[in-house]
């Protein structure tokens, strides 16, 4: 198997320099996008992903914008896909990334190979390995891989994050020249909750017990407060999308990107009602359209 995998990566970068040598052939591009799809489903049939928690791609056939979508914590890029094939009958390019975030040792995601064909590696001393693959900078690591790859594709992005997913997605803007972001009950704060206190102070006083027993919450805790100390302007145009009763992601969260963001296309918007997964609870028409709207008119 790793033979098969060297292989693709071999074709993938093949095609990549075929596209540096000939950057308007769009034909080149959509190969090589299907060529890192068709390398990530390879990885995730490998460490027994179920087909409707994989990696998707709606790829059109003319030149389109692309939209990444990136799914929250405790979810898969399943939840996205209704979204996702929203977007793509507006005729958008449409990538659900998958996120090598696992419960057990057994199904950890196994980043390098994909990682050296793009020169990209796992930044250290940014989360620590839990030994389940439950490591933000793992996650950002393999958006990043993703994302570059889609700038390949096209420079017209923007990237759709939900959750956990959101809050990969403004460290991605902080680095890379996309058109645009949409973030849907970002994880900036959490909501106070007793629960949420007293896992807090495990963290502080057993972390290595409180990573054991809650990996995912440890690593989007992290990355919450890593992402708080560390965030930017936004200077792109952001489409925040809230509900106020939110029982995980705290509304303060659209106050804080609010205060950074610099571009008058943004927008802020707190909905009375809709929960936390907005993505597929009953208001998720009013999203859809919400972001093909933004979409359309930055």
């Amino acid at each position: 198997m790793n033979d098969t995998l060297s292989r693709i990566n071999q074709v993938i970068w093949e095609i990549r320099e075929k596209v540096r040598e000939y950057p308007d052939s769009l034909e080149l591009r959509r190969d090589l996008l299907e060529s890192f799809y068709e390398s990530q489903l390879f990885i995730e049939k490998r460490n027994g992903i179920p087909r409707e928690n994989r990696s998707f791609l709606l790829l059109q056939e003319r030149e389109s914008l692309c939209c990444l979508l990136i799914h929250g914590a405790g979810g898969s890029p399943e939840e996205m896909r209704m979204l996702g094939e929203r977007l793509f009958k507006l005729g958008y390019t449409i990538y659900g990334l998958r996120l090598p975030l696992y419960e057990s040792s057994s199904d950890q995601y196994k980043l390098g190979s994909v990682q050296r064909a793009f020169g990209r590696h796992a930044r250290k001393g940014e989360g620590e390995q839990d030994g389940t693959g439950n490591t933000w900078s793992s996650c950002i690591s393999v958006a990043e891989v993703t994302l570059d790859t889609l700038l390949s594709y096209t420079t017209h992005i923007y990237i759709i994050g939900f959750s956990f997913g959101a809050t990969i997605a403004v460290n991605l803007l902080q680095k890379y020249p996309v058109s645009g972001l949409v973030l849907i009950s970002p994880a900036i704060f959490a909501v106070p909750t007793a629960r949420y206190i007293t896992f807090q102070l495990l963290r502080k006083v057993l972390p290595a017990v409180a990573k054991s027993v809650a990996p995912r919450e440890y690593t989007v805790l992290e990355l919450m407060e890593w992402t708080r100390a560390r965030l930017k302007q936004i200077q792109q145009p952001v489409l925040v999308v809230h509900a106020a009763d939110d029982p995980i992601a705290s509304a303060k969260g659209v106050a804080f990107l609010k205060n950074l963001s610099t571009n008058p296309k943004s927008q802020f918007l707190i909905l009375e009602s809709g929960g936390h997964v907005l993505v597929t609870g009953e208001g998720c028409e009013r999203l859809f359209k919400l972001c093909s709207d933004f979409i359309k008119e930055v």
